[in-house]
Formats: C-alpha cells, sequence, structure tokens
C-alpha cells in the first residue's frame, strides 16, 4: 500500500509526485497518465540511504546530495 501526493489530472497522478510506503520508504518523481516517467530519487525509511529511479524503477545508490538535487529538478522538498 502507498499514499500518494502530488498533482493529479482526471484523478489519476501527473506531474510532481511523492509515494510514501508501508514500510517508510519515499519516492519523489514525476507522474504521467500515473506512471512514474524519467528521473526521480528514493530514500530508505531512516532517510540513511537513497537510490535513483529510473521510470519508478530502482537503481544504482546515489548520494544524499545527489538526491536532494533530482528532488530539487522535480519540485519537490526532500522527504
Amino acid at each position: 500500500m502507498q499514499l500518494a501526493e502530488g498533482e493529479f489530472k482526471a484523478g489519476k497522478k501527473h506531474g510532481p509526485g511523492k509515494l510514501s510506503w508501508e514500510d517508510g520508504e519515499v519516492d519523489v518523481t514525476r507522474f504521467e497518465a500515473e506512471e512514474p516517467v524519467g528521473q526521480g530519487a528514493q530514500w530508505s525509511a531512516d532517510r540513511a540511504q537513497a537510490w535513483e529511479l529510473q521510470d519508478g524503477q530502482p537503481g544504482r545508490s546515489i548520494s544524499q546530495e545527489e538526491a536532494a538535487q533530482i528532488a530539487a529538478r522535480i519540485g519537490l522538498p526532500v522527504p
């Protein structure tokens, strides 16, 4: 289960958004018609680790600074 915050269009996630997962992880990314698109960032529950997202899929581990830069480009604060 996830909690979504951000912009919606016609009832679907569209634009910058944040997903908060039950385990405490948080994703910051952009959506188009409910689907994550482009580069985003994911933080661990304790916010000690971060990963790059590409179209919603986790990839390489990144620094907190790089994750913050990705969030800023999306237009959202670091969770």
